[in-house]
């Protein structure tokens, strides 16, 4: 319940009471009015001076209520009762404080700046339970606060934050308890906030972020705290993202629905505000089958599932060393690569490698493509040792030549010339393993050595 100090008893004393204790320090009389001056504790100063009117009743007593000297506290009477109080609670001789009254009972208060303006109004019930307030809380002048009360407890409050005159803010309380807040941000006369509370926790606001009039924005609380937020931009009672923050406020995890169709098919996730992970459903059917970090040991990778079998076969590394993105597929799930792609900027295919033969352990054969995306060079390990041993030569994506190192040293001693249709046209061995050829043979003719 709210309550306010009491008025100090020695403001209510009587015209009675006043003749019946301390000294008469002076008595005068005016025309139609007669004073006295009393010391009440006998400290030797004056410390009332009571006015009655030529009917002897009370019309005006002023009081020093802490003894300096000063008068700071002033009553008003009409026809011997009491309407206003008038009082200096700061001894700077101004009036700050002033109780209105009717019957004897106080109706009404005011609480004044400096200069004299209301800074506070305050009404009361006959209990003296406070049934309004205003409140100037930019001390510019003007009340633009005013709160509601009923038996004593807050109902609404109502505020202009602008200085507009425009009251832009509003608020409900239940047993003394904010129940919901609205807000007017933009000015146009429209909620575009509205805050739903329980047991003076937030459990749910919604926002108007582009002023049209409809809610596009849902915050659901937990603990006080935001726990869910989401975005419907387009009204339809499916949100295109939504957002779930941790308690600490820096990680998140974002759900984005990028088509509009009821299901989300994004997802990143936030840690200390940077994305660290993206994760895509790619074909609709409620599996993650795509999956990219951006920290962390696997930055700069993505994973795929493109035969949405539940297996991520497929491996996209965008930093591959070589200022290209590089692919890897591992189709038969045994955890080794069956085939590595690399692609410059543009998305251009520029080099290769894959497995050549069914007893290779190892991907066994490179690939180097020219700009047209036409293969140029490719080189095979033979023997498995890591080492190529076989080296392709293609013009316009033909294959032009073979060279074979026959005995593991690295160079090449036997050499295949090809023409169309990869007809062989000449073969060459190094017998000695110099590094020049020693024999030269044709199809359908003799050697030549």
């Amino acid at each position: 319940m709210t309550t306010l100090a009491a008025v100090p008893a020695v403001l209510f004393l009587l015209a009675a009471g006043i003749l019946g204790h301390g000294a008469v320090v002076w008595a005068g009389e005016a025309e139609n009015e007669r004073s006295i001056e009393r010391d009440t504790n006998n400290d030797g100063q004056v410390d009332q001076i009571a006015h009655f009117d030529k009917s002897g009743r009370l019309v005006k007593l002023f009081v020093d209520q802490n003894n300096d000297g000063d008068m700071d506290g002033f009553q008003y009477y009409e026809n011997g009762r009491l309407v206003r109080i008038e009082r200096d609670t700061t001894g700077d001789g101004k009036i700050d404080v002033r109780d209105f009254y009717n019957n004897e009972q106080r109706t009404r208060q005011q609480r004044l700046d400096d200069q004299g303006r209301v800074q506070k109004s305050l009404q009361f019930d006959s209990k003296g339970r406070v049934t309004r307030q205003k409140i100037d809380s930019t001390k510019d002048g003007r009340l633009d606060t005013v709160m509601e009360y009923e038996n004593g407890q807050l109902v609404t409050r109502k505020q202009d934050t602008s200085g507009n005159g425009d009251f832009d803010r509003f608020e409900t309380y239940i047993g003394g308890k904010i129940q919901k807040r609205q807000i007017d941000q933009s000015g146009n006369g429209r909620w575009d906030e509205r805050v739903f509370f329980q047991n003076t926790q937030p459990q749910k606001a919604e926002y108007d972020t582009n002023q049209d009039g409809k809610f596009d924005r849902i915050v659901f609380y937990k603990n006080g705290k935001p726990a869910r937020v989401e975005n419907d931009a387009d009204y339809d009672g499916h949100p295109e993202q939504t957002v779930y923050p941790t308690e600490s406020g820096n990680d998140k995890k974002v759900v984005i629905d990028a088509d509009n169709d009821g299901v989300a098919e994004k997802t990143r996730y936030y840690e200390n505000q940077n994305l660290v992970r993206e994760e895509k459903d790619t074909n609709h059917d409620g599996q993650t089958d795509w999956r990219r970090f951006y920290s962390g040991e696997k930055k700069g990778q993505i994973f795929q599932d493109k035969d949405h079998d539940g297996r991520f076969e497929t491996a996209v590394f965008l930093d591959s060393g070589i200022g290209a993105q590089m692919v890897e597929i591992d189709k038969n799930g045994d955890g080794r690569a069956d085939r590595r792609a690399w692609y410059n900027g543009g998305g251009r295919l520029i080099k290769q490698q894959t497995r050549h033969g069914d007893d290779a352990g190892s991907l066994n054969m490179t690939w180097y493509y020219d700009k047209d995306g036409q293969v140029v060079f490719a080189e095979k390990d033979l023997t498995g040792n890591g080492a190529p041993d076989a080296w392709y030569s293609y013009e316009q994506g033909r294959l032009s030549e073979i060279r074979r190192d026959t005995t593991g040293d690295g160079s090449a001693d036997v050499w295949e010339i090809y023409g169309e249709n990869q007809h062989l046209l000449k073969r060459s061995k190094d017998l000695d393993y110099d590094g020049v050829a020693d024999i030269h043979t044709e199809p359908g003719k003799e050697a030549d050595s």
